[in-house]
């Protein structure tokens, strides 16, 4: 996770590009890359708030069911390593 967030961003490009080409078998065009990389800010919060809307765009969208996904969280061990209060948003434990 430091490593993607220290890492220069000429150097972070070639190294995501490079796994992108390993995994799906092309890498992307240098703009795409370059400008996908400036709006991510990586972290090991699951943003847990955003679970409700995107299970409702899911389901408004046609591509998942209604579920309930109330507990999908569990951010003990996550709050006890980083030392931080990362919220579970009502969807399990903090």
């Amino acid at each position: 996770m430091k490593w993607l967030n220290d890492t220069p961003a000429a150097e972070k490009a070639t190294e995501v590009n490079a796994a992108l080409k390993e995994a799906a078998g092309k890498a992307l065009q240098q703009d795409v890359i370059d400008r996908s990389l400036q709006n991510i800010v990586f972290t090991v919060d699951p943003l847990a708030g955003t679970f409700t809307k995107l299970l409702q765009d899911g389901v408004d969208a046609g591509t998942t069911k209604q579920a309930d996904i109330n507990g999908i969280f569990d951010l003990t061990t996550l709050n006890t390593v980083t030392g931080q209060k990362t919220s579970a948003a009502g969807l399990g434990k903090d």
